[in-house]
Formats: structure tokens, sequence, C-alpha cells
């Protein structure tokens, strides 16, 4: 399995995603596989005093009902990252999960939708919910990815540092509505699993209307297709009901229906009925409203340094005396990834770095005037315990060394998911050393030889 990469879900565990409640509501693509040169670069949608209008890249054209897919990915991939800004990512793996073929036209066609995702824009009136102020936006713009960047791991510098070999950043609207928690939980697997895009648009537009719990929901028929799916104007009501019956079977064979309904509004016109399917145990459900605890001063420390939001609620809630301890000895570590290092310091009880002691030393000499100057302590030599293991270390056969190393890699995943995978890029990273070490040790057998 190579980086990044992850087991299949099991059956009993299916994959959620996340959906941005803005972008559920009004479509942000066509609902084709490609852009032909007779469709409009332009979408336009109203629903009362609502307007959303979503205009395509000059170069590149609208979003199409493969980069919806791209997007509900990379939702996933947010979700499972605790909801970075930047997500990082392998794009092996992204296809994997999308269900595309292994081939080279997949990447490109996965570079195309990141294109299109960066270069569409999308300007509101009155339709943009900003979560942070918990208000309607009179007038806004927004695109759905602020940048990308990809790197080819065939040409990646040996120095680099970098975990993974390509990331995307979502843009700032979208990104303050998900820490705003602005966003609803999604059905990857169903949503992957429809054959039909306006299946896929369906399903998005109800689920959203349905985390309520109510178990019906009614909307106007040309609403529903022509405001909030992009079904084409042109379309007859018994044409509209054709497409609509496609995805109707396919949502109701999923279970997410029990069935659909017309019935006729006062103005005449056809208003569609839908009953939705109990909620299975699989089935993610609206978090219950609780009573919030004060925030922890810590969290946003942990968070400048680059830990996500998650890990630093959980680390500040268990162990608030060594986060206090690590983020004083941060500053004097030599270090990239600030986060990764912090994270790992602080779950594993990393000791004061040399730099830290003799800072200290120093502080400690200007706060105590001395009638001489004291000389500068030496370097704490390191243990004979240390020094027989790397002697012995040195005498083992390559390839024994090879495999405790990977054995020790593999369990240091287990234990910190990030520092392990760092370790698979570098593992004569001294930044490595606390936590690696004691593994190699235990790998290698070594310990039981020193005891022999």
């Amino acid at each position: 399995m190579t980086l990044l990469e992850t087991a299949p879900a099991a059956a009993d565990s299916p994959r959620i995603g996340r959906d941005e409640l803005n972008l559920a509501e009004f479509p942000f693509a066509v609902l084709a596989s490609r852009v032909s040169k007779k469709n409009s670069s332009v979408l336009e949608f109203k629903d009362g005093e609502k307007e959303w209008v979503v205009s395509g890249d000059p170069r590149y054209g609208l979003p199409t009902a493969g980069d919806v897919e791209v997007y509900v990915v990379l939702m996933e991939l947010t979700r499972e990252q605790s909801f970075p800004k930047t997500v990082q990512f392998c794009r092996h793996d992204v296809i994997r999960r999308l269900g595309w073929d292994s081939g080279g036209q997949s990447y490109d066609r996965f570079l195309l939708s990141l294109d299109r995702l960066v270069g569409v824009t999308i300007r509101t009136t009155n339709a943009f919910w900003d979560a942070s102020q918990r208000s309607w936006i009179r007038r806004h713009a927004f695109h759905v990815l602020e940048s990308y960047d990809i790197t080819d791991s065939r040409h990646a510098r040996p120095d680099e540092l970098s975990l993974f070999p390509s990331w995307i950043r979502w843009s700032p609207e979208l990104y303050q509505n998900m820490q705003s928690g602005y966003i609803k939980a999604l059905d990857v697997d169903l949503f992957l699993s429809l054959k039909s895009s306006v299946s896929q648009a369906l399903y998005r537009y109800l689920d959203a209307k349905r985390y309520d719990g109510k178990p019906i929901y009614r909307i106007g028929l040309k609403k529903l297709a022509f405001e909030h799916l992009g079904l084409s104007r042109n379309y007859f009501p018994s044409d509209v009901k054709r497409k609509l019956k496609v995805a109707h079977d396919e949502l109701t064979e999923a279970g997410f229906l029990l069935g659909v309904e017309y019935a006729p509004m006062k103005s005449g016109e056809d208003m569609a009925i839908y009953r939705f399917a109990p909620r299975t145990a699989r089935e993610p459900r609206a978090a219950k409203v609780a009573e919030l605890p004060p925030p922890n001063p810590l969290i946003p420390r942990l968070i400048e340094h680059g830990v996500s939001r998650k890990t630093a609620q959980e680390l500040a809630d268990k162990a608030p005396e060594e986060c206090e301890r690590q983020l004083s000895y941060l500053r004097y570590r030599d270090c990239r990834d600030r986060g990764a290092v912090l994270v790992a310091a602080i779950r594993d009880g990393w000791a004061a770095p040399p730099e830290w002691e003799q800072a200290q030393q120093r502080e400690k000499r200007k706060a105590t005037p001395t009638k001489a100057t004291a000389p500068e302590p030496e370097a704490p030599q390191r243990p004979s315990e240390e020094t027989d293991f790397d002697a012995w270390w040195a005498e083992l056969p390559a390839e024994r060394r090879d495999a405790a190393t990977e054995q020790a890699i593999a369990w240091l995943r287990e234990e910190n998911r990030v520092l392990g995978d760092f370790a698979m890029r570098h593992p004569e990273s001294p930044m490595l050393r606390a936590s690696l070490r004691p593994l190699l040790k235990k790998a290698s057998g070594w310990i039981l030889s020193a005891k022999g």
C-alpha cells in the first residue's frame, strides 16, 4: 500500500463525507459529463429573492457532473483530516476513491476538475449564508477552490520534507462555513453509486432538506427542476417528470426514498411530494445540540502552530500540562512541519531539546549574579546504552536492518499516522529519533539480545 492510500471501508462502515449547505441548495455544475460548445458558459438560478449565477472558467468551462464527484471526494478527505483549509492528498488515492480507471486519462480528468473548481465563480444575491455572521449576504462572489498544487513524485527532490505530494486549498468563504459548522454529512458510497447525474443532484438537494428529521418534503416541480437541479428550462413538465423518474427509481431502490407523488398547487402547476425512508443505523444523524464547555485557551495556540482543530481539542483536554511544556520547547526545535512535530512531542512526551536547556541556563545565570563566571556546562554525554545499540545495529545484516525499520515504521503509523507517513519518506530524520528509536530496538530484537 503506497503513501496515503487507505484500505477500503468495511461493509458496515460506509464512507461519510460532508457537503457545504450553500452548494447543496443551488447547482454549481451542469448535469452532463462534459460541456459541449452549445452549452452556455453561465448558469443562472433564482428562488424568490435569492439569485445564484455560476460562471465557468474562460478556458476550461463550467464544472460538470464528474467535477461534483471530485468535490464530494475532496470533502470526504477534508473530514478525515479534521477540516484543514489546505487538504493534502495523493492523486492515485483520489482516483481510487472516485472509482475511475487508474490510467493516465483519469489523471488528466482529475486535473481538469481542479482547474474548473478553481476557475468557477459563483455570484449570489441573498443566496449565500455566512455561518460566522449568521446572516445572508446581499451581494457576494466566491470560488469553490482557492488554489491547488499537484506534485509529481517522480520529480520530487530527495530533501523534500512535504508529507504528501499534492494539495488543494478551499476558498476562504467555504472554509469559514466549514469551521462554523454550515455543512451536513453525506453518504459518499450512496452518492457515487448513483448512475444518473440527475440522481446525484437530487440526492444532495433532498438530503439537505431531510436533515432536520422531517419525513416529507414538498416543492414546486418547476422550481425543483429549473432552480435547484439545473434541468433545461426548455423542458415541458412531462419531460421533467421523465428525467426525474430515473432519479426517483434509483433513490427508491437505494432506500433513500419511500415514494414520490405529484399534486396540483393553487397556481395549477405540479408539486413534487417526497417521502423519505427512515434512517438506518449506517446513516449519519444530525448531532444533538449540547451545552458547550468554556473554550480551552490552549486550543488556539496549538492551531496556530499547524495542529488541526480536532487534534488540538483532544490534546488540550487530555494533556494540558504536556501541551504547555511542548509549546515552550517548540521554538527551540529545528523542524519544518511544526504541527506534526508538536503533536508527536505531546503524545510521546519528548524531552527538552538541548537548545532549550542552554537557554534556561543562560537565563538562570543572568538572574543569579556570581563573583566569577561559571564555565559553560558541557553537553550531556549520550548514555552508554545508545552507544552500544549503535554499534550492535551497525553489525546487523542490511536485510535485517531494513526489515526492522519497516516494522518500526508500521508500529509508529499505528500510534501517529502523520508521523509514520513522514518516517516512510525520511527514516533517518533527526526529528524522528525520540519516537522511532525505541521501536527500532524492539523490532530488531536488540533489547532481548542485550538481556541475553
